[in-house]
């Protein structure tokens, strides 16, 4: 009967190995499914990534010059402003000299 009890422990254990390693195939076989499906997603992802990224790359790029641009609008304008009032002064001092050299 010992003897009895030990074969069938003995065929009970072999069957839960095979069901083990049947259950280890399985998950490796899905494992290396899924990676198939993901890696299409992942490269999808990736493109839509990069895509974006060159969007606002761009748009960096643009809205960088468009600044630069005023700046250089607004340096010129204030030079310009500075100019014009030195000429007035310029020409505040002529006239007061000019009026000094006339009272001789």
């Amino acid at each position: 009967m010992d003897l009895d009890i030990i074969k069938e422990i003995s065929k009970i254990e072999e069957e839960a190995e095979k069901i083990v390693e049947e259950a280890k195939s399985r998950a490796k076989s899905l494992a290396a499914g899924a990676e198939d499906k993901l890696t299409p997603l992942r490269l999808k992802c990736e493109k839509e990534f990069e895509a974006e990224a060159q969007k606002l790359r761009r748009r960096f790029k643009e809205e960088t010059e468009q600044a630069e641009s005023r700046l250089k609008e607004a340096f010129e304008d204030t030079r310009a402003f500075i100019l014009q009032r030195e000429r007035e002064r310029f020409d505040d001092v002529v006239s007061f000299l000019i009026n000094r050299i006339r009272e001789f």
